[in-house]
């Protein structure tokens, strides 16, 4: 075990369809749960977890996305999500908890890797870890990075018009025109 030292949130709440919404100062809701785990629960939460020199990984069971899933009061929690409650607060209404860069591991539930974002923080950290299906990754798309590359410089050499590029590449004169603009296909 690490050095790492946390004590129990006291206003633990925990992520279920029984939940109750409460409005608290500033008009921001949170979600109240109507039961507290139990020295139990949190004995079986660790009895799953394999604690290493940085992280707390979650041993299986895993969903189907590779996060780790536990049953807590009847009901199946996300790991992560029960963690932050457990250790370090209430999660707003419509809010995520994410996994800090510097850890990055779905399988990890140390509360210090943890934080709370919103859904275009999620987006961002996935492009920035290149978790994202962009580009040929994509199993929707007609293109490869060479098209594109292609596209971009016919273009830029004045040979061709978008809706001419458009139609080579059987695709739209809009989408001829975000790829050479870098609105699509920014990675490259």
């Amino acid at each position: 075990m690490t050095n790492q030292s946390f004590a129990l949130n006291p206003a633990l709440s925990f992520l279920s369809v029984g939940s109750r919404y409460h409005r608290r100062g500033g008009g921001i809701t949170m979600r109240i749960s109507m039961d507290r785990p139990t020295t139990k629960d949190v004995a079986r939460f660790f009895g799953k977890v394999q604690i290493t020199k940085h992280c707390w990984l979650w041993l299986p069971p895993l969903n189907p996305k590779g996060y780790g899933r536990f049953d807590y009061n009847n009901k199946r929690v996300l790991v992560h999500r029960f963690s932050y409650e457990l250790f370090v607060g209430l999660i707003e209404l419509g809010k995520q908890i994410l996994h800090k860069r510097e850890c990055g591991n779905r399988h990890c539930v140390n509360p210090l890797h943890l934080y709370m974002g919103t859904h275009t923080d999620n987006m961002r950290d996935m492009r920035i870890w290149g978790n994202v299906n962009a580009g040929e990754r994509n199993g929707n798309s007609k293109l490869c990075e060479s098209d594109v590359l292609a596209i971009r410089r016919a273009y830029k050499k004045g040979s061709y018009c978008f809706r001419e590029i458009a139609d080579n590449f059987n695709i739209s004169k809009s989408h001829a025109y975000n790829i050479v603009r870098g609105i699509r296909w920014k990675h490259i």
